[in-house]
């Protein structure tokens, strides 16, 4: 509570688009390949200069190149404006409230959450050891925490989802990997290459997914343990 969040703001806008990009780069290059792409090559002309003889595709090639390089970016455009419409912080008289937040907060009153319209306690009322709870409670998503909050600050009932949720991550990359050592061969095949790279987008994907799920496996059960949390410290 209280803490400045632009560092995880800023980690998070810069790594999501790298966890998108390596499937985005990938599969459609794979996909194309698979259908019959041709590559264009170098020929002689009359004078003997080289020059570029462009491939003719096939129309199951042309159509996925459309599909895979105008269809589906346009759409992902349309739907990602269509969430954006939703972002509720969109008047000045928000942004206004936020300031007298602030300001409030500094000297030590609650404030107005522009958004929910619900109070919130200054960060100035909090220990230091409150501030350090709080921020490990960043470990869990909303729903989580309203999880939590509902059950009187009770952070175990996170562990058996939490565990499930690493059992399964576990067989989907030890699955994935497996599938990469006995596909890579298939590397060479045009026609099936994508099926190694696909496997190695999921490998990469679901071990950073288990890393992930690891560490928030092991928060929640830390705090289980330390008994600390309460449904009192939630609501402030």
């Amino acid at each position: 509570p209280g803490d400045r969040r632009e560092a995880q703001y800023t980690m998070f806008a810069s790594f999501v688009p790298k966890i998108v990009s390596i499937p985005a780069q990938a599969l459609p290059i794979a996909v194309i390949s698979s259908l019959g792409f041709k590559s264009s090559g170098q020929v002689c002309d009359d004078e003997g200069d080289l020059e570029i003889a462009v491939a003719e595709q096939n129309a199951t090639v042309r159509l996925a190149i459309q599909l895979i390089f105008a269809f589906f970016p346009t759409l992902s455009n349309l739907i990602s404006f269509a969430v954006k419409t939703k972002y509720p912080f969109v008047r000045r008289q928000q942004i206004e409230m936020v300031s007298a937040g602030i300001e409030l907060h500094a000297r030590g009153f609650p404030a107005e959450d522009p958004i929910t319209g619900e109070i919130v306690n200054s960060p100035q009322g909090f220990t230091d050891e409150e501030k350090k709870l709080g921020s490990e409670f960043d470990y869990f998503w909303a729903s989580e925490k309203r999880e939590i909050m509902i059950n009187d600050g009770n952070v175990g009932v996170l562990v058996t989802p939490l565990l499930t949720t690493l059992v399964t991550t576990s067989i989907v990359s030890a699955v994935a990997i497996y599938g990469v050592a006995k596909t890579f061969y298939l590397l060479d095949d045009v026609a099936l290459s994508w099926v190694p790279s696909f496997l190695q987008i999921v490998c990469g994907l679901s071990v950073m997914w288990l890393a992930f799920t690891f560490l928030r496996l092991r928060q929640a059960i830390f705090l289980r343990n330390s008994n600390r949390m309460s449904k009192a410290f939630m609501r402030r």
